[in-house]
């Protein structure tokens, strides 16, 4: 059993460094913490203009229905690609090793202004949960209907703790997040892992 130890990141930005008057913190994609700042009225700031908002050079954005993640810089022309723009990383599955190695299924709870499901939020885990059939095209109405069709004939299963749940199995299940008990299906809809959304 592998386990990690993150170490804690103290970013001079989240210990309350100081910015000179009319400045602000300059980021990239590719950094947790800032790498720097800008002053605008001692230096030239490229602006980048996406999806009718305009963002200072450094600054960070995150395209609606998408998993990206963007920093302004001179070039960008209005397109999500890199340099300008990296995938969203999910940390949930590096710091919560112990739910991977009990094959807990994670969750992704709906977000109004977000129609993509980029990183779990939350693991529903084995316990007393009854297991039923669901009509595979449920979960997530885009999977192509030939990668099901496929996936059927190859009888693949999706591990949940020490349960397999055939391809179309499902649970629905109550989770307790910070107080607030919100309802998620679970479904083997992409073997080898279960996954759960909100409903």
């Amino acid at each position: 059993d592998e386990t990690y130890s993150c170490a804690v990141l103290d970013c001079p930005e989240w210990l309350g460094d100081e910015l000179e008057e009319g400045c602000y913190r300059k980021y990239d994609v590719d950094k947790c913490c800032s790498t720097g700042s800008i002053c605008p009225s001692k230096e030239k700031v490229e602006e980048c203009e996406f999806d009718g908002k305009t963002h200072k050079e450094g600054e960070l954005f995150f395209p609606q229905d998408t998993c990206m993640k963007c920093a302004c810089q001179a070039g960008f022309q209005g397109k999500i690609e890199e340099p300008f723009c990296k995938r969203n990383l999910c940390s949930l599955q590096i710091l919560h090793t112990d739910k991977l190695q009990n094959v807990c299924a994670p969750v992704y709870f709906k977000k109004e202004e977000e129609k993509s499901l980029c990183c779990p939020n939350d693991w529903v885990c084995r316990s007393l949960i009854q297991i039923r059939n669901r009509t595979p095209v449920s979960f997530d109405k885009r999977i192509n209907e030939q990668l099901i069709t496929i996936l059927l004939i190859l009888e693949l299963t999706c591990q949940f703790g020490a349960a397999s749940l055939k391809l179309g199995e499902g649970f629905e299940q109550k989770v307790d997040y910070y107080g607030t008990v919100r309802n998620v299906t679970c479904e083997c809809i992409l073997p080898p892992l279960v996954a759960c959304k909100e409903i």
